[in-house]
């Protein structure tokens, strides 16, 4: 089986009319979350225990052979320290992949 590393802050994977929403885990910054808090945010969803984290990111394995629609959504800012304000950017993307 191969591990889907969960890297943005927030996506969305639709397995056959499933859709398994992974997020931040509610931690900010540029450190990922620790495994207590994902098991925190994913308990009472169809991803309790289902996700491991590695130094603060987000692994979830494959369950079965099968395309898989993966979309992701990010951002990113930063703090120009010549500039008066922070300039913020957002992401997305979406990806069909066969899986197994």
């Amino acid at each position: 089986m191969k591990k889907l590393f969960i890297l943005l802050a927030v996506s969305s994977l639709v397995i056959s009319e499933e859709i398994l929403t992974f997020t931040n885990c509610e931690q900010e910054g540029r450190y990922g979350p620790s495994q207590e808090q994902c098991d925190s945010e994913y308990a009472g969803t169809n991803l309790e225990g289902q996700v491991t984290l590695s130094g603060g990111i987000q692994e979830w394995t494959v369950p079965q052979d099968a395309i898989y629609t993966i979309e992701v959504f990010g951002a990113y800012s930063g703090l120009c320290v010549p500039c008066e304000d922070a300039a913020g950017f957002s992401a997305y993307d979406k990806l069909r992949s066969w899986q197994s």
